[in-house]
């Protein structure tokens, strides 16, 4: 029987702390965890001092229910994925496409549809084989997760976090940057 690791999400949240700046994005599935892990992920670096700007694609938007309340130096906005992408083109095409010919205007149009986005990394989000249960009945799925986490680390992302699964929806800046905590997991494979 091999081992497997199961690293934090505050690796991830150290990682992104180390390079000052960026964007991160959380992607997936509707009802995986998104907003979730994106709120504890922005909770977290707001807490240790950094100014955060939290936005939202989601029409439902249900970022204000994950913070409540506020936190100093974290900003919740929502924005408009459709304008913002109608927008985005726009000024591509009048600034980068304006001295092209049609034809070139036309590949530029369709390399900016079809532009690829490349992970920096995964966030594995209410796992059993993380929350390193004992209940029987739990044993055998959180066993099987862990081929799907073993082929996330071996060709999918150089970099991932395993957030295990919680009794109840992390609600509130406190529980958000719990999920923070620096705990890694190894687990019988």
């Amino acid at each position: 029987m091999g081992w497997i690791c199961l690293p934090p999400l505050a690796a991830l949240v150290d990682d992104l702390e180390g390079a000052g700046k960026g964007l991160v994005m959380f992607m997936g599935k509707g009802g995986v965890g998104k907003t979730t892990m994106a709120a504890a992920v922005a909770t977290e670096l707001a807490a240790r001092g950094h100014d955060v700007l939290l936005t939202t694609t989601d029409p439902a938007a249900h970022i204000d229910e994950s913070l409540v309340g506020g936190q100093p130096r974290l900003t919740v906005s929502r924005i408009d994925p459709a304008v913002e992408t109608a927008n985005y083109r726009e000024s591509v095409m009048a600034t980068k496409g304006k001295d092209l010919d049609d034809q070139a205007r036309a590949m530029l149009a369709e390399d900016l549809r079809r532009a690829g986005v490349e992970p920096w990394a995964w966030i594995i989000n209410s796992s059993l084989a993380a929350a390193e249960t004992k209940q029987p009945l739990l044993r055998k799925p959180a066993h099987a997760e862990q081929e799907q986490i073993a082929k996330i680390r071996d060709g999918l992302a150089r970099r991932y976090a395993v957030v295990p699964i919680q009794a109840q929806e992390p609600v509130g800046a406190k529980k958000l940057s719990g999920l923070c905590q620096n705990r890694s997991v190894t687990a019988a494979a």
